[in-house]
């Protein structure tokens, strides 16, 4: 009796896992880009230590949206096998971009250089020119 309770446990510690496993895959290809590239961005930005509530939800969805055709340019402009996945290069896109939204926001001022993060970052009246 009690084998057959520890391989019921261990069954349904199982199925819950494959479950959360394949919710999480359906997800990723049901939800649009915009969506998931946004909540990306946000995640990746606060743990950067960026003031989300700074940035319009306008101006993260032009940089996201930047970001989607960029990623699904290089994807079909790659023969590698690594970059012809433009969800992953998104990632990565995102990635980098976390790092120039902490740079916008850093302490010694925002960004100087021309980058297409700055000025949308200045259209929306987040930083000034």
């Amino acid at each position: 009796m009690r084998a057959n309770t520890f391989l019921w446990i261990g069954v349904a510690i199982l199925a819950a896992w494959a479950a959360w496993s394949l919710l999480k895959f359906l997800l990723s290809y049901a939800l649009p880009p915009e969506v998931t590239g946004r909540a990306l961005l946000k995640k990746l930005a606060k743990q950067r230590g960026v003031d989300i509530s700074r940035i319009p939800d306008a101006a993260i969805d032009e940089i996201v949206a930047r970001h989607i055709r960029q990623a699904r340019f290089f994807a079909s402009m790659s023969n590698s096998v690594e970059l012809s996945n433009w969800r992953a290069n998104l990632v990565r896109s995102l990635r980098d971009e976390a790092l120039v939204l902490q740079e916008a926001f850093s302490p010694r001022g925002p960004l100087t250089v021309s980058h297409p993060t700055r000025e949308t970052l200045v259209k929306y009246g987040v930083v000034r020119d």
